[in-house]
C-alpha cells in the first residue's frame, strides 16, 4: 500500500442505477487496495443510496445533503466537498473510473516536486469497459485486465479527454476558482476547467497511459438534457 495521507480523493454521486452503485463499491476497494490516502464521498439525493455504515473507516468520509432536484448539481457539490478538505493535494474522482496505480503515484509525485499544479494521471484516452469485462473487473481488481483488453474497450470524448479525474496542489485549485458552478449537470464542465487553469498560466501534465470507464445506464446526469441545456453549457464554456 503506498502512503498518500496528503491526499484526498473527493468523488461526488447521485447513484442512479444499480451499476453505478457498484461502480463506486469497486473504485472505493481499487483506491483502498492500493494508497493510503483519504477519500471524501460526498452525495446529493432525496435519500441516501448507500449505507452510511460501510464508510465508517478512518480514511473515509462520507457526506450526505438532500437534494430534491432531478438535475446532479455536481460542480456545487465539488465546491462544498472541497471545503472540508485539510489535505495537501486533491482528486477529484468520478466514482466509474480507474488508472493504473503507477499513473495515480506519478501525478501525486508531480505535484510534491513541484513540477506542476495539476496533473491528469491519464493520457487523454477515456475507454468505456464493456459489460462482460467489467463484471469480470469487479470480481478482481486487477487493472492489468482492463490493459490487456484494450481492443475490447470503446474510446470516448475524442483522443483528448479531460474529464473522469485529475490531481491538483488544493491552495492552486482554490485559488484557480474550483468548480465552475455556472455548469449544472453534465457537459462542458471539464473542458472549461482546463481553459482556465491555461488561461491563469499554470502548469498542467498529463501521464502515459489510459483512463478506464466502467459501463453504466446513461441516465438523466449523464448527458444533455434538452437542446437549450447544451447551449447553455457551450455559451459558458466559450465565456471562459
Amino acid at each position: 500500500m503506498i502512503p498518500a495521507l496528503d491526499l484526498t480523493f473527493v468523488i461526488p454521486i447521485r447513484l442512479d442505477s444499480q451499476e453505478r452503485k457498484e461502480n463506486l463499491m469497486t473504485c472505493i476497494s481499487f483506491l483502498s487496495l492500493f494508497f493510503k490516502s483519504n477519500i471524501l464521498i460526498i452525495e446529493a439525493d432525496y435519500k441516501p443510496s448507500v449505507d452510511a455504515k460501510y464508510f465508517l473507516t478512518k480514511n473515509i468520509k462520507y457526506i450526505f445533503v438532500e437534494d430534491k432536484e432531478k438535475v446532479f448539481h455536481r460542480t456545487k457539490y465539488i465546491n462544498i466537498a472541497v471545503q472540508n478538505l485539510k489535505t495537501d493535494y486533491i482528486g477529484i474522482w468520478d466514482a466509474d473510473v480507474f488508472v493504473s496505480p503507477i499513473q495515480i503515484l506519478l501525478s501525486l509525485k508531480s505535484l510534491r516536486d513541484k513540477i506542476c499544479e495539476f496533473a491528469y494521471p491519464y493520457d487523454g484516452r477515456f475507454l468505456d469497459i464493456p459489460s462482460n469485462l467489467r463484471r469480470e473487473f469487479i470480481k478482481t481488481l486487477d487493472i492489468r485486465l482492463l490493459e490487456n483488453n484494450i481492443h475490447l474497450s470503446t474510446p470516448l470524448y475524442g483522443p483528448y479527454a479531460c474529464g473522469g479525474g485529475f490531481f491538483a496542489n488544493s491552495e492552486e485549485y482554490i485559488l484557480c476558482g474550483m468548480e465552475n458552478e455556472n455548469f449544472i449537470g453534465w457537459g462542458q464542465e471539464d473542458g472549461e476547467r482546463v481553459c482556465r487553469w491555461h488561461k491563469l498560466n499554470k502548469r498542467v501534465i498529463r501521464l502515459n497511459g489510459p483512463l478506464f470507464h466502467l459501463n453504466h445506464p446513461r441516465g438523466t446526469n449523464s448527458k444533455f438534457l434538452s437542446e437549450n441545456h447544451r447551449i447553455k453549457q457551450i455559451n459558458e464554456y466559450y465565456r471562459i
